[in-house]
């Protein structure tokens, strides 16, 4: 997500393993019943974000463009960053499902919408 600055706060490729690890073992821990349990994700913000550039390489090169999203979703104590732009409204809350690698989020029309994680942090207090 993008501070005050403009900038994005991005957590390493280490630091993802390292939640998703302890994300599974906080899962086998509380057992089978752990995942089915409801749990209720708040829509805390989103971006979406144009860009355009160069790409140098070895056969030459070229000018790439592209959209880039991010969702931030608040599940519990946890802040998940979600890369896919689902359909949803900043401020409300969804039922919602969390495994290592994605958020599942059940919208209004009752299709889920599957999303992977790219950033998890402990949430700020609010």
């Amino acid at each position: 997500m993008a501070d005050g600055n403009g900038s994005v706060n991005r957590i390493g490729l280490a630091e993802v393993k390292a939640m998703r690890t302890l994300i599974a073992v906080m899962l086998l821990l509380g057992g089978a019943c752990v995942a089915d349990e409801p749990l209720t994700a708040h829509v805390v913000g989103s971006e979406m974000r144009h860009f355009n550039g160069m790409v140098y390489g070895n056969s030459g090169s070229g000018v790439v463009s592209g959209v880039s999203r991010a969702t931030e979703l608040r599940i519990g104590s946890m802040s998940y960053t979600i890369a896919k732009h689902c359909k949803v409204e900043v401020g409300k809350d969804y039922p919602a499902r969390v495994d290592e690698k994605n958020v599942y989020l059940t919208l209004p029309d009752g299709k889920t919408c599957k999303a992977r994680i790219t950033g998890i942090r402990e949430a700020t207090a609010q």
